[in-house]
């Protein structure tokens, strides 16, 4: 007498694994969006120092002046977006920003300077205290308002959950909660 041997997989096994597969998704997909928001802020961090670069490279060919990111029609003040330092237009954007065109200034940027800097502030010139003298945030009046007039409240701390990027005067970058955030000198605009 012969054996009828079936080969595949009878209905309750595929249930089985189908059920297993679909436990497996929902255990990965909220570890896959929170990747997703890193890979995010480490691109964000990334426009920011290549911002730093340019703004030191632009510094050492005008007199030690550190300009802002982008133009604003009230201010005269020197930009890198009307310079050659950078030619990719990313660089200006946060992976994260979310604003319409109408809601940019007179440049779609996402960064902007904190405070007016000075000649001093140049790397080789750094002391202690301007390791914590910040120089460019990320913000919605970025391209709006004069950098002067950027505040703390100004600062976009929403595209990183709860995060904001700062970049300091001697180059390095840092991502805080703004709520802990306390600018350590309050220096007056010159």
């Amino acid at each position: 007498m012969k054996k009828n041997k079936k080969s595949g997989f009878t209905l309750i096994e595929l249930m089985v694994v189908l059920a297993i597969m679909g436990v497996l998704m929902l255990l990965l997909l909220p570890a896959l969006a929170s990747t997703r928001k890193q890979a995010h802020a480490i691109d964000c961090m990334n426009n920011m120092k290549q911002l730093i670069y340019a703004a030191f490279m632009y510094a050492d060919d005008h007199d030690g002046v550190i300009p802002d990111v982008a133009p604003v029609e009230t201010e005269k003040y020197p930009d890198l977006a009307t310079s050659n330092y950078i030619d990719d237009e990313d660089v200006y954007l946060c992976p994260r920003d979310t604003r319409k065109p109408s809601e940019f200034g007179s440049f779609k940027t996402s960064y902007t300077a904190w405070k007016y800097t000075i000649a001093s502030l140049l790397p080789g010139d750094t002391k202690n205290i301007f390791s914590e003298r910040v120089l460019y945030v990320e913000s919605d009046k970025a391209g709006v308002n004069k950098r002067g007039d950027i505040v703390r409240a100004d600062i976009a701390d929403d595209r990183h959950e709860g995060r904001a990027i700062l970049a300091y005067a001697d180059g390095h970058l840092s991502s805080v909660f703004l709520g802990g955030w306390i600018y350590p000198a309050e220096e007056p605009a010159p």
